[in-house]
């Protein structure tokens, strides 16, 4: 226990992060109600992070105590980047319900009418998403003792993908992180530029930009991407689909041609996916003469296929047959390494070959599997249990069970489209158990069943 506070202690530079620029934010535009909530943390965490970073790591931490370490920032950072929410009408859980929602990266919202709030509101949200989507797990993975690998690769970043196979040379992972967050700053203000470019005021492309990359979703308009330009939508689901590819790509094509060629393959296959989806849910809304745009159909799917949780039309008045779809392509997810959630695409191919081998009687089936289709397996067993576990309890408390089965895909999988369930009243045992569903589909669940194994807390 004591060495995963110490580890804590070298995660305050991320949290100090999360907090100044908001709070800067507010200064300038007047809001001391968003100010005096995020100001104490962010100087707090910064004089904690002194501290933290001059003491050395202990290299003998086991890999359930820095992987608990990772889990562990996302509630630290809910606790330090959310009292502005409490200040601007949300009540305790609510407030949570949409920190938790910020800081990992998933969309969904608890504000009835986000318009009407102040501006520093609008960034603080945006900017919670921008450094929950990929800096959050970045540089604390960097940040982690260098022979802490298996829990870097439990946190799920290429940061640690490409620090080289155990007893290999690894590369300094902190130079790594800095280059992979270089891309991301990149494609970043790349994506605002175009976005303002194609119409869009400047407010709404930097806002929208923050979340886009981060396939996040909080958007500063209440109808989302609706009322938007049909180009600045097309411009900001293009960097969502850039975003939903592992950030490191973008380094290894300048080193090989291999590297370009895995990235134009995860592109084509989020691509086509997203088509197939889009062209699926169209036609199904034909059939039931409910008719939608092919543009508004080929949007919200490859919003769910990248998890980003934009949305040019109303989810919840789509027929049940298109929410089963998009609650399908939500948990398959973007790119390993990547700012999109989900299962992830490389992990359904790796099942997809292992099943491919078992039905050719290519592999004995007494024989489990092992190396990555175990592990992958493994993960999809527990990502499976989990839902079902969650659905039940959701429709326990009283959800429809298409709605319940959508809402958790949307939560566990980071997305942020709702059915409809997450808007308006909801019981409090929805509330907590969607919180809670958020933040174990950020880390990939295993980190957080760590924390409940007694062992992991033992001195």
């Amino acid at each position: 226990m004591r060495r995963t506070l110490v580890l804590l202690l070298r995660f305050m530079p991320v949290l100090t992060l999360l907090t100044l620029p908001p709070a800067m934010v507010g200064a300038v535009d007047a809001d001391w109600s968003l100010v005096w909530p995020l100001l104490p943390f962010g100087v707090l965490t910064a004089l904690l992070s002194l501290p933290g970073l001059r003491r050395k790591p202990a290299q003998t931490a086991t890999t359930a105590e820095n992987a608990v370490a990772v889990a562990l920032v996302f509630p630290l950072a809910l606790l330090v980047s959310s009292g502005p929410h409490l200040t601007h009408g949300l009540s305790l859980l609510d407030a949570a319900f949409e920190g938790m929602s910020g800081v990992t990266a998933t969309g969904l919202t608890r504000y009835a009418d986000i318009e009407t709030q102040s501006f520093a509101l609008k960034f603080l949200r945006a900017w919670q998403q921008w450094i929950g989507g990929y800096v959050i797990v970045t540089l604390t993975v960097a940040l982690l003792p260098r022979g802490a690998r298996k829990a870097q690769e439990m946190a799920e970043s290429d940061v640690a993908d490409d620090a080289g196979d155990e007893g290999q040379d690894q590369p300094d992972l902190r130079i790594r992180a800095r280059q992979v967050s270089y891309v991301y700053i990149a494609l970043t203000l790349i994506c605002i530029g175009l976005t303002s470019a194609a119409g869009v005021s400047v407010e709404n492309a930097l806002l929208h930009g923050l979340t886009s990359v981060s396939t996040a979703g909080f958007s500063p308009l209440n109808d989302s991407l609706e009322s938007l330009p049909q180009l600045g939508t097309v411009c900001l689901m293009g960097f969502a689909l850039l975003g939903a590819i592992a950030l490191s790509d973008y380094l290894r094509p300048l080193l090989s041609g291999e590297g370009l060629r895995k990235l134009l393959a995860v592109a084509g296959a989020l691509l086509a996916l997203s088509a197939a989806a889009g062209g699926l849910i169209y036609w199904m809304q034909v059939r039931a003469s409910a008719p939608v745009a092919l543009f508004d159909a080929m949007q919200v799917a490859m919003s769910a296929q990248t998890t980003t949780g934009f949305s040019t039309l109303s989810v919840p008045e789509l027929e049940a047959s298109s929410k089963a779809v998009l609650a399908v392509i939500m948990y398959i997810g973007g790119d390993v390494g990547s700012t999109a959630g989900g299962i992830k695409l490389a992990r359904f191919v790796t099942l997809a070959l292992f099943v491919y081998a078992l039905l050719g009687h290519r592999m004995s089936r007494q024989t489990p599997p092992g190396g990555d289709a175990g592990t992958v397996l493994r993960l999809i067993g527990f990502w499976i249990g989990l839902s079902v576990i969650g659905c039940a309890g959701l429709i326990a408390v009283g959800h429809a069970p298409l709605d319940a089965i959508f809402e958790w895909s949307s939560s566990l999988n980071n997305v942020g489209l709702t059915s409809g369930l997450s808007s308006g009243d909801m019981p409090v045992a929805t509330r907590l158990i969607l919180t809670f569903c958020m933040w174990m589909g950020r880390v990939e669940i295993l980190a957080v069943l760590l924390l409940f194994r007694p062992a992991t807390w033992r001195v």
